[in-house]
């Protein structure tokens, strides 16, 4: 683009990850793969019957889940590329699940969940928005946070239905259960705390990091209460809460400027 001087000078170059970041990623994944993903397959082809309802019960949540995030953000707000929601989805479904998982088998898992689930899912956050080339807005942070927790809920739920029959239970109320009830929290939880981090890296201020800790905080206290207190009018309430979170967060960062796709910025994890 021309200078002061008249003279044309090249823009700013699309930032592009390190070769250490794609097989740090890579290497990742591969593990989640190898110690959840295969499990979480074996238990499907172990039992048909329940793993078909496992897998039905899947396809009709993504479908949700896919035009909810087809229609969350216009894309003026968040130019989002394929390498940003299949990254998003890997680190979701295989990684942020797989770590979460084991962590929760170390005792209590009720009580461990809160914590495991919720900072290994807004970490990948951080993940994504850092590989990806395109502007970091608190909509982006938005969606993929929602992309990441929704993979997240449909490979747990996976593993809830193929192990109903085991745990005493049925795999089909199981499946509706897990499907209707409480739907979507795991990416409603996530895409405030994307957002809210999201929003932490634009500001680089004492009351965006405020934000960030606050929003990750009340994840954390709100999924402990929907895992730990069974009284149906607190979980509606739980549930009420982070829907009208959802809502305000969701229209404040769709108002907020927008990010042609063209725009670089500066690399969040360069070093």
């Amino acid at each position: 683009m021309p200078g002061r001087d008249g003279a044309h000078h090249p823009g700013p170059r699309p930032y592009r990850p390190r070769k250490w970041y794609d097989w740090a990623f890579l290497i990742a994944a591969a593990l989640g793969l190898l110690f959840f993903g295969i499990g979480e397959m074996t238990d499907i082809v172990d039992d048909p019957g329940a793993g078909g309802v496992a897998l039905i019960a899947a396809l009709i949540e993504i479908a949700i889940f896919a035009l909810i995030v087809r229609f969350l953000m216009p894309v003026d707000r968040f130019p989002r590329t394929r390498i940003d929601i299949v990254s998003a989805v890997i680190w979701g479904g295989l990684i942020a699940a797989g770590i979460a998982g084991n962590l929760n088998s170390l005792g209590t898992g009720t009580l461990i969940a809160p914590f495991s689930e919720e900072l290994t899912k807004v970490v990948g956050v951080l993940v994504v928005l850092g590989y990806s080339a395109i502007v970091v807005t608190p909509a982006g942070g938005f969606v993929i946070g929602f992309v990441i927790g929704a993979s997240f809920e449909v490979v747990e739920n996976i593993g809830y239905i193929t192990g109903a029959d085991t745990n005493g239970g049925d795999a089909v109320s199981t499946a509706l259960a897990r499907t209707w009830i409480g739907f979507a929290l795991h990416p409603m939880w996530v895409a405030v705390t994307g957002a809210a981090l999201a929003y932490a890296l634009t500001q680089r201020s004492t009351r965006g990091w405020l934000a960030f800790a606050g929003a990750v905080i009340g994840a954390v206290i709100l999924h402990g209460v929907w895992d730990n207190v069974a009284i149906p009018v607190v979980l509606a309430l739980v549930y009420v809460v982070i829907v009208v979170t959802v809502v305000v967060v969701g229209f404040r960062v769709r108002r907020g400027p927008a990010a042609p796709a063209t725009l670089l910025r500066r690399p969040v994890l360069d070093t």
